[in-house]
């Protein structure tokens, strides 16, 4: 089970918003674990109903779409070989500290 101010420390404040979604929706009894797969939320439930479960992916796709840095529309991205859901700022800005192009 995890809680909301866990998953808040695993993902950067982008995100906060759908985790607030996620938690003021969902019971935590019910999240059995949360954790960044493949640059978005991954949401693993137990015993919610079809209606929850559809919401639980609304927000992983969600996340797709959000830059995990600032909340702004984002995409995912490539950055040194982790994929990360952010907006064209803050992917400019750390290729630039990774010097890469």
């Amino acid at each position: 089970m995890k809680t909301r101010e866990h998953t808040k420390l695993i993902f950067g404040k982008g995100f906060h918003p759908l985790i607030d979604n996620l938690f003021n929706r969902i019971p935590e009894e019910n999240i059995f674990d949360i954790k960044s797969k493949y640059g978005r939320i991954d949401i693993t439930t137990q015993g919610l109903s079809d209606e929850d479960d559809d919401f639980c992916l609304e927000i992983e796709r969600e996340s797709e779409n959000t830059c995990e840095v600032c909340g702004k529309k984002g995409e995912l991205k490539n950055v040194n070989g982790w994929i990360t859901a952010l907006c064209d700022k803050h992917y400019k800005e750390r290729t630039k500290i990774l010097n890469l192009k």
